[in-house]
């Protein structure tokens, strides 16, 4: 596994782990990274920087300068810190993810009069017909007679 990163100033360098970091903690490998850039840049002087990263730690450790629970991190953020300090860089994070893929299975009776049901249908088309089965709280029998239980998988990707 490697690292790497971009900047809106078109700075962008990768590279592979040492060998002593590759068992390392992925919330350190992540803060790591923000100081390799500073370290590769001492150009950057008199600047914001905001970093856009996937790690919720590593953001909570720039955002907060540091974290009480973890030595390692404190360690990395004092060293991120002070080089941004010695050049008068403040930074800042933000989380972002990239890339999510989620799905949720969505059960619903069979009402074609709801005035949902026609969106529902042509978002996906093709359900399955349950029943009312997969019920735990037994219903009255006029409701349970009427409730033809679908359900209907939609799943997205960002």
């Amino acid at each position: 596994m490697g690292w790497g990163y971009q900047s809106s100033l078109g700075h962008q360098d990768h590279g592979q782990w040492d060998a002593d970091l590759l068992g390392a903690h992925i919330n350190l490998k992540e803060l790591l990274v923000p100081y390799k850039f500073l370290r590769s840049h001492r150009d950057l002087q008199d600047r914001s920087i905001v970093f856009e990263m996937d790690n919720t730690s590593a953001v909570h450790c720039i955002l907060c300068q540091g974290s009480s629970k973890s030595e390692a991190l404190l360690s990395i953020s004092e060293k991120l810190f002070l080089e941004a300090h010695d050049r008068s860089l403040h930074l800042s994070a933000l989380f972002r993810l990239r890339s999510y893929r989620g799905s949720v299975l969505l059960l619903a009776p069979w009402w074609p009069a709801q005035p949902w049901f026609s969106v529902l249908r042509a978002w996906c088309p093709n359900s399955l017909f349950l029943g009312t089965a997969c019920l735990l709280n037994p219903l009255t029998d006029k409701l349970q007679s009427s409730l033809r239980l679908h359900a209907w998988n939609f799943s997205a990707e960002r």
